[in-house]
């Protein structure tokens, strides 16, 4: 059994279910593993922020 906590209780709708089932579809993983990297990803910008690899200005996305 893998070393997780509890899943978090979140209500999406319908279409979003969709986009991230067919998301994780092709890559070839699941819904849940998709929103792990999502997290993972967001909480690195968060922390060190996102740049450009091409000209590493910084990348300001607005959530």
């Amino acid at each position: 059994m893998p070393d997780t906590e509890p899943v978090a209780d979140t209500a999406l709708d319908p279409q979003t279910l969709q986009f991230l089932d067919g998301q994780a579809e092709s890559l070839g993983t699941t819904r849940e593993d998709l929103l792990t990297r999502l997290v993972a990803h967001y909480q690195t910008a968060c922390e060190s922020g996102l740049t450009c690899p091409h000209c590493k200005n910084e990348i300001l996305i607005d959530i």
